[in-house]
């Protein structure tokens, strides 16, 4: 039988962001009953990994301050609620402030975390909700908001429960681009409260060796170890349909610089399959990328799509790109990431191209597993991109290579029995 499983978490379980997405891969093998999630926005639920949640949200913590009544409540997944982060978005001054929020400046990130010092988020309805689960362990998916740390580490002091702590972005050897004394100041007690964290996980879950090996230095512990992203793309394999070469996913952080680059150089290719185009497909709202890329030679802009249109363009395009920028601040906050479309590709078996700094876990992954044609400058771009489009033997070769990587490292069954093994060492534990 499973341990039960208490998640704490920014996002609930769902498909409606990658966070959500990676979450319901990993414990959608779990027993619902077996899982209860505490989330900190509150969405509608898309799945149905369990039954129980518990949400609190930035407006509720903001008027527990006011009215000091508990903040949060429970929930069941027969509801369907809109996320009150959408909420945010809906004009007046709390779409600015939520766009002031995911600009994570200084100020913004003290105010928040400091909302938070002073909501009313310990209730005796919380502990009571907790009780009733009776949690064998909490996975504490973490964040960059100093808040959701020592919440997480406040429950597991007070109902002694063993913490495990997943990592899948960088926040803790990335220091962000902003400066001056706040900035300071809010990264002394962040990394003040990850320390803790750390101190009392019984295991750090990461998303990549790379990280792995560089938290265990950081914080002086050997107890991170790696799990893949999964992909829930069971059944959905590559079928070269036609001579697309696409982009699908943020154009941002840099990215959309190398997508026009890419475009350039599959325009000088002297090749009756070339497309001469790049279709990028991306739900960015940035109106200066976008600008940018609607107007850049060799782009064809496709906009926002379904997840189904994403798995039909990686199922049928000849080639799908992965890139990173090669800017020094963005290679920092990209430096461990492999994304949640790199095992969807996997998965599948498509024939990728991959293009970006060499010591980004992504390109390191692809490069080194040889399941992508992967280039780290222009004359290694010109010439993968020509050998993708004039040699089908070459694109199916890096499918086939792409597909067997899929089946051992991003199938959800397999890193689902990873997880049962390190979850059921910290409660043994």
């Amino acid at each position: 039988m499973d341990p039960k499983v208490l998640v704490i978490s920014n996002t609930m379980f769902g498909d409606v962001n990658n966070m959500g997405r990676t979450l319901s891969n990993m414990f959608c093998q779990w027993e619902k009953g077996r899982i209860a999630q505490l989330a900190f926005q509150r969405d509608k639920i898309t799945t149905r990994v369990c039954d129980r949640y518990f949400t609190i949200t930035d407006v509720d913590a903001f008027k527990s301050i006011i009215n000091r009544k508990p903040a949060g409540r429970a929930l069941d997944n027969t509801e369907s609620l809109s996320s009150s982060m959408a909420q945010l978005r809906k004009g007046g001054g709390t779409k600015a402030i939520f766009r002031y929020f995911t600009k994570r400046r200084p100020f913004g990130m003290f105010l928040r975390n400091t909302a938070w010092s002073m909501a009313k988020w310990k209730s005796q309805k919380l502990y009571d909700w907790i009780d009733e689960f009776a949690p064998d362990v909490i996975f504490f998916a973490s964040g960059d908001y100093t808040f959701s740390y020592k919440i997480a580490l406040e429950i597991s002091k007070d109902k002694n429960i063993p913490l495990v702590t997943y990592c899948c972005d960088d926040f803790y050897i990335n220091k962000g681009k902003f400066y001056g004394p706040l900035a300071k100041y809010n990264r002394w007690a962040f990394m003040r409260a990850v320390r803790s964290v750390m101190e009392r996980s019984s295991a750090v879950v990461t998303i990549c060796d790379k990280m792995t090996k560089a938290y265990n230095e950081l914080f002086g512990m050997t107890k991170a170890s790696a799990i893949s992203t999964s992909s829930a793309m069971d059944g959905v394999t590559h079928e070269e349909k036609n001579n697309r070469i696409a982009f699908l996913g943020n154009i941002s952080l840099g990215r959309h610089r190398q997508l026009m680059e890419i475009a350039r150089a599959v325009i000088d290719i002297d090749h009756p399959n070339n497309p001469m185009a790049v279709d990028v497909y991306t739900g960015t709202t940035d109106p200066v990328v976008l600008d940018e890329i609607k107007n850049a030679e060799g782009i064809r802009f496709m906009g926002r799509v379904s997840i189904d249109e994403v798995t039909k363009v990686m199922q049928e395009a000849m080639v799908v790109i992965h890139t990173e920028s090669f800017d020094d601040a963005n290679v920092e906050r990209v430096r461990f990431s492999v994304s949640t479309k790199i095992a969807d590709s996997m998965r599948m078996g498509t024939c990728m191209l991959a293009y970006g700094p060499r010591d980004v876990a992504s390109m390191e992954y692809l490069r080194n597993e040889g399941a992508a044609a992967v280039a780290s400058d222009e004359d290694e771009l010109a010439s993968e991109l020509t050998r993708l489009v004039c040699d089908e033997e070459y694109r199916k070769a890096l499918s086939k290579r792409a597909a067997e990587l899929g089946q051992n490292n991003h199938t959800v069954s397999a890193n689902t029995q990873k997880l049962r093994q390190i979850i059921g060492s910290a409660v043994k534990d």
